[in-house]
């Protein structure tokens, strides 16, 4: 068990020069990376109910630590602060620690159906409390939870890790990314997809049985996004998918659902196209007129990576996520 006094003292010795120890979870792959490139030590726990670091989504960064069960003391009297991806799930096991120091909450997800913002349950606002900071994804995410309290910080993209392969032709297909498609349509708007693939060649990515597999790694998925000539986001709950940030920074002409932030993203018809989501025909008819006219494809994939590289810069992502940090301490 972690030693309280030691957190404190900890925390009045802290040389402001040296990185800080961040206690965290597994929960977002492609994200968490990200958040490494802040420079800070990053050590992660696995235990009931937490998740476990899949490779073939992206490799774990060398300032990243997992350890299973628990944490060594050694390293748990040296920590500053805690990161949650879940508040459902990690904000309990980082009260269950003991630990006197910070814990910063990140809402990457949209409420699931029937939250209520207008009446949160005690117990969830007393847990919500706990936390010394929360951080929202998106404007529309920070409003669909209700809660008042937080900052908002956009994802950030590596656009010079996700970018376009100049001069490479790429292939008139439609990429979709989408783990568990099927099980989570009420998210991920499988039945778009389901409605208009056998007109289209679809060309589906992610663990979802019976439909498709994951990319073996992240060179691979990289390569798919600089392949593909359009890319496809049926997704009706998620604040801003990652997979379509990418597809965007690698120059994909991307269609996609008119939901949550989405339209604060992508300007319909300049540099993507936007569908409501009850209108699968709609889809489709994006989608064909970007494969009948490719050259209109590529000049919008162009103008879709301008917009991460202005929006979703990784180091304003950075210096927003360090300033944060030192903030809670």
């Amino acid at each position: 068990m972690p030693n309280t006094m030691s957190s404190i003292i900890r925390s009045a010795k802290r040389n402001k020069n040296e990185p800080l120890n961040i206690l965290t979870f597994v929960s977002h792959e492609r994200f968490e990376p990200n958040l490494c490139k802040t420079g800070h030590n990053f050590y992660s726990i696995i235990t009931d109910g937490t998740r476990t670091w899949k490779e073939q989504y992206s490799p774990v960064p060398s300032n990243y630590t997992i350890f299973r069960d628990e944490i060594p003391t050694f390293i748990s009297n040296k920590l500053d602060l805690v990161i949650s991806h879940n508040p459902f799930v990690h904000i309990p096991l980082a009260h269950k620690l003991g630990l006197n120091i910070p814990v910063i909450n990140i809402f990457h997800t949209m409420p699931a159906p029937g939250w209520n913002s207008q009446n949160i349950p005690d117990n969830i606002r007393s847990m919500f409390n706990w936390c010394t900071q929360h951080i929202y994804i998106s404007e529309f995410n920070k409003l669909s939870w209700g809660y008042d309290r937080g900052e908002i910080i956009l994802h950030g993209i590596d656009t010079e890790l996700f970018q376009p392969i100049k001069n490479e032709p790429r292939i008139p297909r439609i990429l979709t990314v989408a783990n568990d498609y099927i099980n989570r349509d009420w998210c991920l708007g499988f039945s778009i997809w389901n409605a208009i693939h056998k007109e289209l060649p679809m060309y589906p990515i992610g663990d979802t049985p019976g439909l498709s597999q994951p990319a073996p790694n992240l060179d691979t998925m990289i390569k798919m996004y600089q392949n593909s000539l359009i890319f496809l986001n049926t997704s009706t709950a998620s604040p801003i998918p990652m997979s379509l940030l990418e597809a965007m920074s690698c120059g994909c002409a991307c269609v996609s659902a008119a939901t949550c932030m989405i339209p604060d993203i992508i300007e319909d018809g300049v540099d993507g196209f936007l569908c409501p989501p009850h209108k699968p025909t709609m889809f489709k008819e994006r989608c064909q007129y970007l494969l009948d006219n490719p050259n209109e494809a590529l000049a919008m994939g162009h103008l879709a990576r301008k917009k991460i590289q202005s929006m979703f810069n990784l180091d304003r992502f950075v210096n927003e996520w360090n300033n944060v940090m030192w903030s809670v301490l």
